[in-house]
């Protein structure tokens, strides 16, 4: 158990926001999330890695809040920096950044991310794999 806490702490996580924003009209439907990609799909311990993904609500973004984990050789739930979306905000492309230390095992793993609504609905969760070296 203290081996796998010590594996989870190498992950860190941060990310940015570049925003598109329009209306909102409907009401009680689930976020989704499409076009998640990485920069490359084989990285270095400690060189900070990117991606982007496409969210959109069409109940709105403003109380959206997106998700991240890593599973492979190490598990862990990610913190994700909540990004400032607009009250009449219904799709956003979202950038993140990432960085493995260099006490992450190398390995094959994936990196999945959700959105959640204020309403709780989830959307999907897309995944991109990748490769630690």
């Amino acid at each position: 158990m203290m081996q796998l806490r010590e594996r989870t702490s190498a992950l860190v996580f941060a990310g940015a926001l570049i925003a598109l924003a329009t209306t909102a009209c409907a009401e009680g439907e689930p976020p989704a999330i499409r076009d998640l990609e990485l920069s490359s799909t084989n990285l270095v311990r400690g060189e900070q890695a990117g991606g982007k993904l496409v969210v959109s609500d069409p109940d709105g973004l403003s109380d959206l809040h997106l998700e991240a984990r890593v599973e492979g050789p190490a598990t862990a739930s990610i913190p994700f920096a909540q990004p400032a979306f607009g009250p009449e905000m219904v799709e956003a492309t979202v950038t993140f950044a990432f960085l493995l230390t260099d006490a992450a095992p190398s390995g094959d793993y994936t990196l999945f991310v959700k959105a959640v609504d204020a309403d709780d609905l989830e959307s999907d969760e897309p995944s991109v794999a990748f490769t630690l070296e």
